[in-house]
Formats: C-alpha cells, sequence, structure tokens
C-alpha cells in the first residue's frame, strides 16, 4: 500500500492506484515536489532573495512615558530621545498604558515562505494599534506569530516571535523575535 499525505484530495487513491499499477507512484511526486503551502510558491520564492534570516532582534518596552520607533530595514530600534525619520514599520508606545502601532500594514503570515509572509501581510491584517491589554494577556500576538509586512523601503518583512516576558516596571511586556527580511 501507498501511504499519501493528508493534504491529497480525495480518500480514494487506492481505486486509481490499482487501476494504475503499472504506474501507482507516478501522480504522487507533483504534489511531494512543490510547496505544498501554496500552489506555484517555487516561482514565486524565486523571486525573492535573502537579505538576512532569522537574525535575533529585541522589542524591549520603552520607560514610561516614552516612544520607540523600530525600523525593520535596518534593523534598528530607535532611542527615545532620537528624532525618526517616518521609516519605522513600528512603534512602541509607553505612554497612557502602552500600545504597539504599526506604521505599515502588518499581518499574520501562515509559514516561513516569502509568499506565505506576502500574503499575511495583504490579507491578515491586525488593526493599525494593539493596546497594552492585548498585549499582555498574549491572545494576540502569542510565541510562535509570525508577523509580516512591506516595509516603507519595499522589503518584505518577518517578524517570529519566539519569547515574550512580562516586566513589573512597564505596562509592555518584553518581545523577543527573529527578524528575516527579502528583496524581490
Amino acid at each position: 500500500m501507498i501511504a499519501t499525505r493528508g493534504n491529497d484530495k480525495g480518500g480514494d487513491t487506492s481505486h486509481a492506484d490499482s487501476s494504475h499499477s503499472d504506474r501507482p507512484s507516478s501522480p504522487q511526486p507533483d504534489p511531494k515536489s512543490s510547496d505544498s503551502a501554496s500552489p506555484g510558491s517555487s516561482a514565486q520564492q524565486s523571486s525573492y532573495e535573502v537579505i538576512f534570516k532569522d537574525r535575533p532582534f529585541a522589542l524591549r518596552a520603552p520607560a514610561e512615558p516614552n516612544v520607540i520607533g523600530i525600523d525593520l530595514d535596518e534593523p534598528r530600534v530607535a532611542g527615545p530621545d532620537e528624532f525618526t525619520d517616518g521609516d519605522d514599520e513600528l512603534q512602541l508606545s509607553e505612554v497612557s498604558g502602552g500600545s504597539w502601532e504599526f506604521r505599515t500594514p502588518m499581518g499574520k503570515s501562515t509559514g516561513p515562505a516569502p509568499e506565505q509572509c506576502l500574503q499575511g501581510s495583504q490579507s491578515d491584517v491586525l488593526p493599525s494599534e494593539i493596546r497594552e491589554k492585548e498585549l499582555q494577556r498574549g491572545q494576540t500576538l502569542p510565541v510562535g506569530t509570525r508577523l509580516c509586512t512591506v516595509t516603507s523601503d519595499g522589503n518584505l518583512a518577518m517578524l517570529k516571535i519566539t519569547k515574550v516576558e512580562k516586566r513589573a516596571t512597564n505596562d509592555l511586556p518584553d518581545y523577543f523575535t527573529e527578524l528575516t527580511l527579502w528583496q524581490q
């Protein structure tokens, strides 16, 4: 008997195998040779070039009452007294309870591939601001979440949340991530 993957369509593969006994494995290589996440993904994947992959990137809450800017293209966390030029994709604010403010549309990706990241940034978009209560509960952005955006420089960025630490002195928790950046 030939084992099939759970994403094969239909459960009646045994009839196809018995009627074509001289070539039982010919229908199966196609699903295995392509990325099962999305059709045609290998063509899309080849159009992206990795700038850096899985770079550790800590998003620590600023001290009250400050706002810090996060630029994912460099990657860089601006200090609370630094003037930012509008290229930030994210701002962490410890003013009036705290929040994350997205300066570019930020969405959730279903997987690690660049086409999944782009799709998430366009179709599973988060609100432009997430308040401290949601971040403290860990429900909106739990460990394992992949956040994606097209940056102000036109690159594709993915932040994978690896750890969340609540701090007694801040309203916002600290988020530890791995940052991947692609260019097309």
